[in-house]
């Protein structure tokens, strides 16, 4: 049955029962002075084409007790300190075309039920949080309009959390802080403000960008920058970093990270443990830290240090520096590197190698006639085999023996 349509101002609250269905038309203003707007209970159902706003600053737009169906239409508002605050276990359904304005928040999902939203309109959090959960089993979000909080555009405090963002979500503080569950992120429009996953196995894709940090949090998590110049941290699991458009700088952090740049020119960063480092095009800067990492610099003219560890460093095409650092470190080269001059400083004898495997040389000497010493260290001139040159310190023509190499 229809509980009420109202089609003009109103001053009286009004209550929902399982199976009943609210009204409240363009032309109507629903505003009691001391209580929230509406109370649903049950599974019923609320349409709100006109305005819910309740007098009280603590009070409640709508409150839900059951299984909550809430449509709002282009014209719809609702205002109070939470536009829509859900308590119990029955869950949310919202459909929202229209404005969500709290003081407070714009959503507060108390609960243990599953929260859905889809959101082609405004929800505000003028004085903190646009989407606030906790204890719900889950939520699904799709976003094509415009979440915002002072602080926070979406907080999840307990929920497994689902986002597909075309739209734009903000906060003051982090535009998304989600809980320790494995949350899915997606996003094809703007994130304005850090985004903080939390624990988790989860996974977010950038889109079009995060105007801020990504922290990926504990767990093994997959990372995709948007276009925009980004921060991911990596912090704890064994996570995958992928760099999109702009200047990325990626960490891994705990774990063994496996790190990709993008575009630009990128900076990754391993941890402590064995992690995979990849440049892209541009000019990257690579730093493997502990572990027995594995190093690509790709395109461009890159920096790769290896740091404490055994490490393996491979430039790629360009004008590459390459800096084992401590440990016993292979240093990869390749035919096709043109006119390439890839410098490697702090060459340890007979404790680092340099791997010539790729190249037709039958043996040490055939390497030996192709080296000199110079100024900028030992001179190995690969360009007849297909290579560049190579400029090694720390090593001499008379060092240079079969411990040096690999071939």
């Amino acid at each position: 049955m229809t509980s009420f349509v109202l089609t003009s101002l109103s001053s009286a609250g009004r209550s929902l029962s399982s199976g009943e269905t609210g009204v409240i038309a363009a032309s109507a203003t629903l505003a009691p002075p001391s209580q929230s707007a509406v109370d649903m209970f049950g599974s019923s159902n609320l349409l709100v084409a006109g305005a819910v706003a309740p007098l009280a600053s603590s009070a409640a737009g709508v409150r839900t007790y059951g299984s909550a169906q809430i449509t709002v239409s282009e014209s719809g508002i609702i205002q109070g300190r939470q536009a829509i605050s859900t308590n119990g276990n029955g869950g949310l359904l919202l459909v929202n075309d229209g404005f969500l304005i709290g003081s407070a928040g714009g959503i507060s999902a108390y609960g243990s039920g599953a929260v859905q939203v889809q959101n082609s309109g405004h929800i505000w959090g003028s004085g903190s949080t646009g989407i606030y959960l906790e204890d719900a089993s889950s939520a699904n979000i799709r976003n094509s309009g415009e979440i915002s909080g002072l602080s926070y555009g979406i907080y999840s405090d307990d929920a497994a959390i689902r986002i597909h963002n075309t739209g734009e979500i903000s906060g003051g503080i982090q535009s998304l802080r989600l809980a320790d569950g494995a949350d899915v992120v997606i996003n094809r429009g703007t994130l304005f403000g850090e985004v903080v996953l939390n624990g988790g196995n989860d996974l977010f894709r950038g889109g079009l960008g995060v105007q801020t940090d990504i922290v990926a949090g504990s767990g093994n998590d997959t990372v995709w920058g948007g276009r925009d110049a980004e921060t991911i941290l990596g912090e704890g699991g064994n996570d995958l970093l992928v760099g999109g458009g702009g200047e990325n700088a990626l960490s891994g952090g705990a774990g063994r990270d496996t790190l990709r740049g993008g575009a630009e020119n990128d900076s990754l960063t391993g941890g402590t443990e064995n992690d995979v480092l990849r440049g892209a095009a541009g000019d990257d800067t690579l730093d493997g830290n502990g572990g027995a990492d594995l190093m690509f610099g790709a395109e461009g003219n890159d920096l790769l240090r290896g740091g404490s560890g055994d490490d393996t460093l491979n430039g790629g095409l360009g004008n590459d520096e390459l800096s084992g650092g401590s440990g016993r470190d292979v240093f990869v080269f390749l035919p096709g590197s043109g006119q390439d001059v890839d410098r490697v400083a702090g060459f340890s004898n007979n404790v680092d190698r340099l791997d010539l495997r790729a190249f037709d040389l039958d043996g040490i000497g055939d390497l030996r006639a192709l080296a000199s010493n110079s100024s900028q260290g030992l001179h190995i001139d690969l360009t007849e085999q297909g290579g560049g040159i190579l400029l090694v310190t720390g090593l001499t023509l008379r060092q240079l023996d079969a411990g040096d190499v690999l071939l």
